[in-house]
């Protein structure tokens, strides 16, 4: 075998090299469904409302742990880590993880901030801190609403 040189440094790979070789570029499921996740608390967190980051992490954990067990089973892979490389999970919809029904309020809190005015500081009201606790797992969440929206909230419920 030939040493590396700045020639043949884009060279293709050998069989023997190809066999122990693994692709460091491809995401593990665990990434992918991160990835996933993560835009979707966004868009929660921009709606301020709630979401289940917990219980979606305990959820996928699970089914992962199921799909690798299954494949090993079947014997579709040999072991755990051709299992987790040969994955193709479908995450299912994560909007159920941010659903209104799995939330119950526990309170409603002003939230004020200290603002300078010249030579004194005054706190005043920014918004509102709503505490929600997930019906499912009993999961603690608080979501800051600006005080414009609360307002709006509120004027559509009556």
């Amino acid at each position: 075998m030939s040493e590396a040189t700045p020639t043949n440094i884009d060279r293709p790979l050998t069989e023997a090299e190809k066999r122990e070789f693994i692709d460091v570029r491809n995401q593990t499921p665990r990434q992918a469904f991160r990835r996933h996740m993560d835009k979707t608390k966004g868009e929660y967190t921009r709606k301020h409302k709630p979401f289940c980051e917990r219980c979606a992490t305990f959820d996928f954990q699970d089914a992962l742990a199921k799909h690798v067990r299954e494949s090993v089973r079947r014997q579709k892979v040999s072991n755990y880590t051709e299992a987790l490389n040969a994955s193709t999970m479908d995450f299912r919809d994560l909007n159920q993880y941010g659903a209104d029904v799995r939330f119950e309020l526990l309170s409603r809190k002003e939230h004020f901030e200290t603002v300078r005015i010249q030579l004194t500081t005054v706190r005043e009201q920014t918004g509102w801190m709503l505490d929600y606790r997930c019906k499912i797992r009993q999961c603690g969440h608080s979501v800051f609403v600006p005080l414009k929206e609360y307002d709006e909230k509120l004027a559509a419920k009556k």
